[in-house]
């Protein structure tokens, strides 16, 4: 118990220097982090009339946590190429997964008031009740889970952060945009494709949870397994896969 207790409050004291502070010295990142999603959203709005309103929305939140969390290859490597910061780490007792939550809650905190801010239109919409609770936390968790998880164990192979942040904007943009997020998967010739994305995954079941499309159950219950899979994969990748030593 004690040791999941230290891994813990590893993992909140990352968060709060990475996050919580970084966001009240500079709130600005609360706005630079919703410009992706919003200008999406909203372009989709204008273009396709209030209809779409629900679904714009629900590909905001799921885009948001998806780009976040994938863009732990560029700060996961930023921390350890630039400032050494991992290094330091390798001497507490401080695991890889641990400190992969550490920089996720970071991500998280400073886009929780956007993802806030769209629930709440969602639920004065009347799109969100109390009843579809439960699988959007669910699914927005395995979300955010899996692709945090990929970000970082990504992120311990690299050699240069330049690159590292090119490639965190590359994922984020082809699993937030290419994938079904801001649009329903029917679309796609084979619907089952968007259950390969845990971005994408995440958006069927919200959609279907709140109303804004329906789908077939099957569907719903392939992007829920996926993305269940996907979460307990990637987290065991950045459990054994990652190099938490430097070479």
């Amino acid at each position: 118990m004690s040791r999941i207790t230290t891994q813990l409050r590893g993992s909140l004291v990352i968060a709060w220097i990475n996050g919580w502070l970084a966001m009240t010295r500079m709130p600005v990142w609360l706005v630079s982090s919703l410009t992706a999603p919003a200008s999406i959203a909203l372009m989709i709005i204008f273009f396709g009339g209030y209809r779409y309103l629900g679904i714009g929305l629900v590909g905001g939140i799921s885009m948001l946590i998806g780009v976040n969390g994938v863009g732990l290859v560029g700060d996961g490597a930023f921390y350890r190429l630039e400032l050494k910061f991992q290094n330091m780490l390798i001497a507490t007792p401080l695991t890889p997964v641990s400190y992969t939550l550490g920089l996720a809650l970071s991500s998280l905190v400073y886009s929780s008031p956007g993802i806030a801010v769209m629930l709440g239109v969602l639920a004065y919409m009347g799109f969100i009740t109390p009843l579809d609770a439960a699988p959007i936390a669910a699914a927005l968790f395995a979300e955010w889970l899996s692709s945090s998880m990929l970000g970082f164990t990504i992120s311990t192979y690299l050699k240069d952060t330049r690159y590292a942040w090119s490639i965190g904007n590359i994922m984020g943009f082809a699993l937030g945009t290419l994938f079904p997020v801001f649009y329903r998967a029917t679309v796609l010739p084979i619907p089952y494709l968007a259950a390969f994305s845990p971005v994408s995954a995440a958006s069927v079941i919200i959609q279907y949870a709140s109303g804004v499309s329906h789908y077939a159950a099957s569907l719903v219950l392939a992007a829920a397994f996926s993305l269940s899979l996907q979460a307990a994969l990637f987290t065991l990748m950045a459990m054994y896969k990652s190099k938490w030593r430097s070479d």
